[in-house]
């Protein structure tokens, strides 16, 4: 007897929602097709203006009582959604035991941390906070709308938080800030994100005013000797200190 098109199945994991513990393993229950919400619910008005992802598991598998032989399937997205602001798309962990946090792991994965950038954190990040506001060199080239950021803890590297820029605030050239060395005039910058932060991210205990390797500029002039004593007969004078270039 032949496998028909009608016995190859989507089954339901055994948690279909939102949660961490959503996915886990498969169940006898198929995704009976045609039916409205039969894995994922209507999108929310609060969720279409914030944005929200959506994750199921579910197993394909093949629902038979004869013995012929399965050489394979393969599963697409040939219909994707009507609306232009939601999308869709299907990955595989490889695992029949996993659960949500792992997938979301899985889908997060193509982003790594870089190197430290220029920018520096202005004030403190709250948690739940939806926007970044640095400053820097007015050479430093500010991140460009859809570009990743990683907010890393200051105290604690372990809890970092990776921002995509879905917008820019405002663009400040030449302001005055003040730290505990000197006053300085850096280039202020403010953008928006859509998630919200998780931890709190203080600014660093460092100031900005001195780059670790400072240039030095050679002196035009050699400085004036210093006034002799009045008890010195014959003084003799230092060298002239010259700064390296």
């Amino acid at each position: 007897m032949t496998i028909l098109d009608g016995d190859i199945k989507i089954l339901k994991s055994a948690v279909l929602d939102d949660v961490p513990e959503g996915g886990g393993m498969a169940t006898g229950n198929a995704v009976v097709d045609g039916v409205s919400n039969n894995l994922f619910p209507d999108i929310s008005e609060l969720n279409r203006t914030y944005g929200h992802i959506a994750l199921r598991k579910v197993f394909p598998g093949v629902v038979t009582d004869n013995v012929d032989g399965y050489y394979g399937a393969h599963i697409i997205v040939a219909k994707p959604p009507a609306d232009p602001k939601v999308s869709a798309t299907i990955f595989s962990t490889k695992s029949w035991s996993d659960t949500r946090t792992a997938a979301q792991a899985k889908l997060e994965s193509y982003l790594a941390l870089g190197a430290e950038t220029r920018l520096i954190l202005y004030g403190n990040h709250l948690v739940g906070q939806r926007s970044v506001q640095t400053y820097c060199r007015s050479d430093v080239p500010t991140p460009g709308i859809g570009d990743v950021l990683a907010l890393v803890q200051r105290d604690n590297s372990a809890n970092y938080q990776y921002v995509r820029i879905t917008r820019a605030i405002s663009r400040l050239v030449n302001q005055i800030f003040t730290d505990c060395r000197a006053i300085f005039c850096a280039m202020s910058w403010c953008s928006k994100f859509p998630t919200r932060c998780a931890w709190p991210f203080p600014p660093p205990h460092r100031a900005a005013t001195a780059p670790s390797s400072p240039t030095r500029r050679r002196a035009s002039t050699p400085p004036s000797p210093p006034t002799p004593p009045a008890t010195t007969a014959s003084p003799r004078w230092p060298r002239p200190p010259t700064l390296a270039p």
